[in-house]
C-alpha cells in the first residue's frame, strides 16, 4: 500500500512519533468552521421549508418593491435579514437565491405560459430546449443560454 510520505515515515516510526502524526492529522478536523458548516445548511433548510425565508423576501420587497430593479435591491435587504437571523452570509446567500429564483419563475409562468417555466425553472431541461425550438426565445431569455443550444 502507497502512503503519503509524512505518513510513511510515521509508519517506520517509533509510537511517540506516530501518536504526533495521528494527532496532527486529525487535530484539524477539530474546527468550528467543519462543524459549523453543516449546521449553517441545516439552519437554512429548516427557515427554507419554515417559509422564513419568504417571508424575509416578502419583507424586503414590501419594503423596496418600488425601486426601478427591486429584485437585485430585495435580493440584497434580504440577505442581509436572512443573514442577521442564520448567522451566516452564505447559506443567507444560497437559500435567497433559490428562493428568489422560483418566485421569478412562477411569475414568469404566468406571464409566459407556453414555456412551462413552472417546470423545469428555467434550466436546460430537454422539455426547455423543445419549447424553444417551438416558440423561439421570448424577452427573459438569456442570449447566453441560447449560445449552447443545438440548432
Amino acid at each position: 500500500m502507497l502512503l503519503p510520505k509524512p505518513l510513511a515515515r510515521a509508519a517506520k516510526a517509533n509510537t511517540a512519533t506516530r501518536i504526533r502524526t495521528a494527532q496532527r492529522c486529525f487535530s484539524g478536523l477539530d474546527s468550528f468552521a467543519l462543524l459549523a458548516l453543516p449546521f449553517f445548511s441545516l439552519g437554512g433548510n429548516i427557515m427554507n421549508k419554515g417559509g422564513i425565508a419568504r417571508r424575509l423576501v416578502r419583507l424586503a420587497r414590501m419594503l423596496v418593491g418600488w425601486v426601478p430593479g427591486y429584485l437585485a435591491t430585495t435580493n440584497v435587504l434580504a440577505n442581509m435579514f436572512f443573514g442577521a437571523v442564520s448567522g451566516s452570509s452564505v447559506a443567507a446567500a444560497s437559500v435567497l437565491a433559490k428562493v428568489s429564483r422560483d418566485r421569478f419563475m412562477r411569475e414568469m409562468a404566468a406571464k409566459y405560459p407556453e414555456y412551462r417555466f413552472d417546470r423545469h425553472k428555467g434550466y436546460g431541461t430537454k422539455l426547455h430546449y423543445a419549447l424553444l425550438r417551438e416558440y423561439g426565445p421570448c424577452p427573459i431569455h438569456r442570449r447566453t443560454f441560447l449560445k449552447g443550444m443545438a440548432p
